[in-house]
């Protein structure tokens, strides 16, 4: 069994499980705030969006200890992609649409896209993704500071 076979088995069991209102996939590799989640529910109250999550974000380079961040336009709307690892969804929502080969969360961007479910971009706080050494850092990251991310991001 290769290892996205497994993440993916992984993912069906998630969403399969009958366990509260709202699904979310975090990354293992990525900082968040201690209530990212409950803060990013919050969101389904004001906004018909099927999945909330974040598409601006910072990314912490970790060769060089900065701190950059990532499409700050992309916050506060209805937005077509989201940030891997960082939503909640509809529970009945992500049911219907079971993980299958490939990259699931672009797969699952393109299949909401095509039934006209929404996607709604919170905010770029309370969300950290990190590079890894020797790992570039993204072509439309802009550094904002140095330092650990935790005091300004994760408040």
């Amino acid at each position: 069994m290769t290892v996205a076979t497994l993440i993916r088995a992984c993912l069906n069991l998630e969403v399969e499980a009958p366990v509260g209102g709202y699904l979310g996939i975090m990354d293992d590799e990525s900082r968040y705030r201690l209530h990212y989640l409950s803060d990013l529910v919050t969101a389904f109250g004001y906004t018909e969006a099927g999945i909330v999550g974040k598409l601006a974000h910072y990314v912490h380079l970790a060769s060089t200890g900065a701190t950059a961040l990532r499409l700050p336009e992309q916050e506060h709307r209805l937005v077509d992609a989201f940030r891997e690892g960082t939503l909640p969804a509809r529970g009945d929502l992500l049911r219907d649409l079971l993980f299958e080969g490939g990259d699931p969360e672009q797969r699952l961007c393109r299949v909401l896209r095509a039934d006209g479910v929404g996607i709604y971009a919170a905010d770029r706080y309370s969300f950290v993704a990190t590079t890894h050494d020797g790992e570039e850092p993204p072509a439309d990251a802009q550094v904002v500071f140095y330092g650990s991310p935790g005091q300004h991001v994760l408040f």
